[in-house]
């Protein structure tokens, strides 16, 4: 189920190492990405306040795990480059990818409830994070509003998330489940600055699916959905020649409206030619859905 196949008390070792190999004094004044973390407020001057190894900055790989279901919250992690998926996992193997980190994105706050994680974090990708001590931070929020202030807003942000992806997986069709996230994942590259004329998905098609709900077939048959209407194109990955308006405009529609798009735009023809329970027809659509999703592999 998971990336990495070690026992927990070796997952815990890897991150103690890496918390000692790559110790700094704190990594906060000349980072090139402030401007997405807890600190992203504070001048310098608060910046040379802060107290010694309340901020370590690591480097990670790919399949690294970083938080574990049951360990005790030690630090929050504010993620600083690369992607990470966070997941609830039940003791007879199942699981469920809750959400999807990007750089910027606060990670280990479902352990402040009762000082224990519950969910399992891992690395999507390549990339750094810094860990923040999670005791002198509660002390930091005391004193500083600065730091208060950013630390309440990326809380209510990431509940916010979650209530939009609820409302997604309950409201939505596939395609539209898919074409969210899209756009989700699109805004978000656009707050980073990244190049926005193509988008590569850091995430398995495995993971993507459980994240929204779906086999791999459906999602395989929503991709081609989206890519027969000219929403985008999809190669392996990357994704390109999104037309985000019309993405939009399809979200937004009702589920209804979409059956009656879906009919009228993609199947005029052959409604003309038979009738749908015609199973010469129904080989012809299953031929048709095959040819557009064979190339859509993750």
């Amino acid at each position: 189920m998971h990336l990495n196949t070690a026992t927990h008390s070796e997952q815990r070792v890897l991150i103690s190492k890496k918390l000692l190999n790559h110790h700094i004094n704190i990594p906060c004044k000349n980072c090139m990405t402030k401007n997405n973390c807890l600190h992203q407020i504070l001048d310098n001057q608060l910046i040379n306040e802060l107290p010694n190894k309340y901020v370590t900055k690591i480097k990670i790989k790919k399949g690294d795990p970083i938080i574990r279901n049951g360990d005790k919250l030690n630090f929050l992690y504010n993620l600083r480059i690369g992607y990470c998926k966070l997941e609830f996992s039940l003791s007879n193997g199942q699981y469920q990818i809750n959400h999807f980190a990007y750089p910027g994105d606060l990670l280990g706050i479902d352990g402040i409830a009762d000082g224990k994680h519950r969910l399992d974090v891992s690395a999507l990708s390549d990339g750094e994070l810094c860990a923040i001590e999670y005791k002198t931070l509660t002390d930091l929020i005391m004193l500083e509003p600065k730091i208060r202030y950013v630390y309440e807003k990326m809380l209510s942000q990431s509940v916010n998330n979650v209530e939009e992806h609820l409302f997604s997986l309950g409201s939505h069709s596939a395609e539209q489940k898919l074409a969210f996230f899209l756009l989700n994942f699109h805004n978000r590259q656009k707050q980073l600055n990244i190049d926005l004329r193509m988008m590569r998905l850091p995430m398995s098609r495995e993971d993507l699916k459980s994240y929204l709900g779906m086999t791999s077939e459906t999602l395989s048959r929503s991709f081609a959905f989206l890519e027969r209407n000219n929403f985008l194109e999809v190669k392996n990955r990357n994704i390109n020649n999104i037309d985000y308006e019309r993405l939009t405009q399809f979200v937004e529609q009702k589920e209804k409206n979409i059956r009656l798009h879906n009919v009228k735009n993609i199947h005029k023809k052959e409604r003309r030619l038979a009738s749908p329970i015609n199973p010469i027809l129904v080989d012809r659509r299953q031929r048709n859905d095959r040819r557009h999703s064979s190339h859509i592999h993750f």
